[in-house]
């Protein structure tokens, strides 16, 4: 009988061990669990801060630009460097117009030379003669696929 209580005992002993090391888990795990949405939290408080600084950062960098934009020297500068460009665009007009007379001249003078003339001439000819051998060609191709399809 002594056998048999010691043994009770020792099933008893052993369901209660068992049961200690599964709520011993259970307690674990919880743990973890809250310091894993501990750890969530935390970064979400971090990345809201983050998030707040790179706000700041942005309101300072767009006031400073503010600001120096309407300083009175840097607009002096805009205003000198605007003048200077349309300088010179108006420059680069007229050295354009310039260049562009003197090569008409150039190509007249060229064209009273007779060889050049001819030459020209010749290249006319030529490249109008190409034209129309090209026009042709479509036009018979043009008609062979009409023909084909019909």
């Amino acid at each position: 009988m002594i056998k048999k209580l010691f043994k009770l005992f020792g099933k008893a002993g052993k369901t209660v061990m068992d049961t200690v090391d599964k709520s011993t888990e259970f307690i674990d795990d919880t743990l973890e669990k809250e310091y894993i949405t501990g750890t969530i939290d935390k970064a979400k408080e971090l990345s809201g801060k983050a998030v707040e600084k790179a706000g700041e950062a942005y309101e300072k960098t767009k006031n400073v630009a503010e600001d120096i934009l309407e300083n009175e020297n840097v607009k002096v500068f805009t205003d000198k460097a605007k003048n200077l460009a349309d300088d010179v665009m108006e420059k680069g007009k007229e050295v354009v117009g310039d260049l562009t007379e003197r090569s008409q001249k150039l190509a007249d003078k060229a064209l009273e030379n007779e060889t050049i003339s001819k030459a020209v001439e010749d290249i006319k000819e030529k490249a109008s003669q190409i034209g129309d051998k090209i026009e042709k060609g479509v036009e018979d191709v043009k008609n062979t696929l009409l023909d084909e399809e019909e």
